[in-house]
Formats: structure tokens, sequence, C-alpha cells
């Protein structure tokens, strides 16, 4: 069997992407097909590697995200950088390095440094809530209590990358 008007793929470079492995500070660059700019990239920042996994298991199932984690605080630019991420999670309390620290840092980047932020912590709960479940603004920040409801995540991310919060 003949396939008529066979036009050979022309192959595309495939980015490279931190991506968490065996431990909690393991990361390995594997390889993703390009997403055409149709998945905006998420990079996750927690010491909780369960959290992490979890949150970017939930993301991903959506089909229009991609995620890359990093549990150490001292790696957060670096792994950044690397990634060029449209939004990042970021925890507050974390050994080492803590959040507070970690933003002010990718405020100073001149490539991180209009990527918005929003913090995932324990430290406010849904009660604090101004603008609906699990949304706090504090000090023009905004911050989502842990643990937070998938479709809040999703809302809340969908309008930091439109520039609404």
């Amino acid at each position: 069997m003949k396939l008529k008007n066979h036009m050979p793929v022309k192959s595309q470079p495939v980015p490279e992407v931190w991506e968490h492995s065996k431990g909690a500070d393991q990361y390995e660059k594997s390889h993703r097909l390009p997403s055409a700019g149709l998945h905006k990239k998420i990079l996750v920042v927690d010491d909780e590697v369960y959290y992490m996994e979890l949150l970017k298991m939930t993301l991903e199932d959506t089909g229009r995200f991609e995620v890359a984690l990093v549990s150490d605080g001292t790696r957060v630019l670096e792994v950044a950088r690397d990634f060029e991420p449209d939004l990042i999670l970021l925890d507050i309390v974390m050994p080492g390095v803590d959040g507070g620290d970690i933003a002010a840092q990718l405020r100073l980047d001149r490539k991180l440094g209009k990527v918005p932020v929003i913090f995932v912590t324990a430290l406010v709960s849904a009660s604090e809530s101004t603008q609906g479940e699990s949304v706090v603004r504090r000090g023009g920040r905004c911050m989502l209590s842990k643990p937070v409801h998938s479709k809040v995540l999703i809302e809340t991310i969908d309008a930091a990358i439109r520039g609404r919060l």
C-alpha cells in the first residue's frame, strides 16, 4: 500500500525541562514534545514532595499546563531560568531559603521579574479569604491556602496569567 502526498516530517528540537525524579532534591533533565504554545508552563516550588506531585498531576491532567517541580529553594532561580515558566506556585515556609526571599530574588531577575508568583501556603486559611474560597490577598500578593481546591487553583492561575490578580 502506497501513501499519497506523503511529506517527510521535519523534526523539531525538543526542549529540556527540569523534572523531579527519585528524591526530594534530585532533578534530571527530561525531554518533552514541543507544546506549540498551547500549554502554559508552571513551576511549583515546595519542600513537600507529595504535595508538589499532587499539584503537578492536577494541573497536567487538564491538558493545559506543563509543570516542573523544585523542592530545594536554592535551585529555584537556576531551574526557573531554564524552564521559563509562565507562572510560579511558591510555598512560603521551606527549609533554608523561604518563599518570601525567593520571590524577592525572582523580582530582581531581568528574565523572571515579570513572572506572576502565587504563594501556596498553610500560613493562611480559607476563612481569611477576601476573594473567594482559599484565595487571600496580602501586601499585593496572592496567596492560596493549603490544601487548595483544584478549581480555585486553576481559576487563580488563569487570572494571574491574564494579569487580573
